[in-house]
């Protein structure tokens, strides 16, 4: 955990920790969050919409975390992410149309997952 010169968490690293169980919906009570990392887990959780809160994220790093279910359409809402590396997991449906609308996304890595659906070709 690091925090910013205000006290407030502006990183979060859970990766290897064995976490089981869900990402609890209060990962979205940090607004001053910009990377967060929960990589080599052993969850069974969906993605908790309330992720979309971290307006702040620009860093997004779960691989081979336990993720399953959808990508939340309102991760299009975190308009600062530039990062997001979701591979090896269980995530299931379709890609959100609005990604390839998202200003700062440099990468978003979705390889070995349930993916269906068409993958946006381009980035605005």
């Amino acid at each position: 955990v690091t925090c910013n010169a205000h006290g407030y968490v502006n990183e979060l690293d859970l990766s290897m920790f064995g976490l089981t169980g869900e990402l609890p919906a209060d990962i979205g009570c940090f607004p001053f969050l910009q990377t967060f990392y929960a990589n080599n887990n052993q969850m069974t959780s969906p993605i908790p919409d309330e992720i979309c809160n971290l307006t702040t994220l620009k860093y997004w790093q779960m691989v081979d975390a336990g993720l399953i279910g959808d990508l939340p359409t309102c991760m299009c809402t975190m308009e600062y992410l530039q990062y997001a590396y979701l591979s090896y997991n269980m995530i299931t449906g379709e890609i959100p149309d609005c990604v390839n609308q998202m200003t700062y996304l440099r990468e978003i890595h979705l390889d070995c997952n349930l993916l269906e659906g068409p993958v946006p070709t381009e980035f605005d």
